[in-house]
């Protein structure tokens, strides 16, 4: 994290300068970065075989007393998201998948 901002910083200030372009290796190391996964996504879902986006659904963190065992049951399961919504999703949170 310190060495992105390092990097950010260094072509920044290369660029503020005058000295044209930014050198090679800071340009390759920004493009490195666009492509990689967001960190939230990663802890939220995960990618089927098929490509769809599983997730967990949310409502059973607390105030479980009220709810039935057959409600707190199908909360614990695992939610698909449609072809739809995975894909956009995919195209925004992990680029080259």
């Amino acid at each position: 994290e310190n060495e992105s901002l390092a990097m950010s910083a260094a072509l920044l200030r290369g660029v503020a300068l005058g000295w044209g372009s930014a050198p090679a290796a800071l340009v390759s190391f920004a493009r490195a970065l666009s492509y990689r996964a967001k960190s939230a996504a990663k802890k939220r879902f995960r990618i089927s075989g098929s490509g769809l986006l599983i997730h967990k659904k949310t409502g059973k963190h607390h105030k479980n007393a009220k709810k039935s065992v057959g409600r707190g049951f199908r909360l614990g399961l695992d939610a698909v998201l449609s072809r739809s919504t995975s894909n956009r999703l995919r195209k925004a949170f992990f680029p080259g998948l």
